[in-house]
């Protein structure tokens, strides 16, 4: 009886995450990039959205936020919902740093790219 129990929890608990579990990315993916289109920044961000539209096969979208030296682009994708469908491609670690993104482990001499809640 334990058995029979045991095996139709396990079959519960399976059929119980696939119900639940979703495919990312669900809906279009934004890529800010915090420099003008045309930019080397931007160029590199359109061929990589790219690619990651065709493997993923869902929309992704490039938005250029342009402006002192790319810290508003770099604010607005830390300020956005942390739920990853907010990306973006900064060029140096200046934008980040002054966007406040940089972790306090990184200052103190870490990993140079941990970044805070982005």
């Amino acid at each position: 009886m334990q058995a029979r129990r045991a095996i139709f929890a396990a079959a519960l608990l399976a059929l119980c995450g696939s119900v639940f579990a979703q495919t990312y990315p669900s809906k279009p993916v934004k890529v800010i990039v915090p420099f003008s289109p045309g930019s080397a920044t931007d160029i590199l961000g359109r061929l990589m959205a790219d690619q990651f539209a065709r493997s993923m096969n869902r929309p992704f979208v490039v938005e250029n936020r342009p402006g002192a030296g790319g810290i508003p682009g770099t604010e607005a994708a830390k300020n956005a919902a942390p739920d990853g469908y907010v990306l973006t491609a900064a060029e140096g670690a200046l934008p980040l740093k002054k966007a406040g993104t940089i972790s306090p482990q990184a200052r103190r001499g870490g990993n140079l790219f941990g970044l805070a809640d982005v």
